[in-house]
């Protein structure tokens, strides 16, 4: 009789174990999240934008603005952030996805078109480098870094 426990269990175990990884599925599910994340950015909503995130007071984000830790943290950041600009246009313009498992990164480019509530107009293309994980039955960001190229500046003597 105990023999049929350990067995039945063990077969769980393995089923539980052998959900499909198929990198192919993966990526349409991350393209799908970041099209969310699009959407939900240009209409300036912060909860669902905060769905494609990992939940948790280890979620890590760096902004042009500040690095943020947690969930809260970031979330405040995004609140911050539409609270200071009137969003024109924001569009993932190039994304470059691998997975392994269940993880994945996506990598890109970005557009974008903001109206500062104090300031000129600022538009350009940014980068990005987000982290996913597959976590419960979703994948979500658990480590997320968007830059703007900036011209470096040069030194005093290389202007005269």
């Amino acid at each position: 009789m105990h023999w049929s426990k350990w067995f039945f269990s063990f077969v769980l175990i393995w089923i539980i174990g052998c959900r499909s990884n198929d990198p192919a599925e993966a990526k349409r599910e991350i393209e799908a999240q970041d099209k969310v994340f699009e959407e939900a950015f240009n209409k300036k909503n912060v909860t669902v934008l905060l769905s494609v995130y990992w939940d948790s007071p280890e979620l890590i984000a760096m902004y042009p603005d500040g690095n943020y830790r947690g969930y809260d943290d970031v979330k405040q950041s995004w609140w911050d952030f539409f609270n200071s600009v009137e969003v024109r246009k924001f569009q993932f313009t190039e994304s470059h996805i691998e997975v392994s498992g269940d993880f994945a990164y996506d990598w890109g480019l970005f557009n974008f078109e903001f109206q500062p509530r104090s300031g000129a107009l600022m538009s350009g293309t940014g980068r990005y480098l987000e982290v996913w994980r597959h976590i419960g039955k979703k994948w979500v960001i658990v480590a997320d870094h968007a830059s703007s190229p900036m011209r470096p500046s040069l030194p005093e003597t290389a202007t005269k």
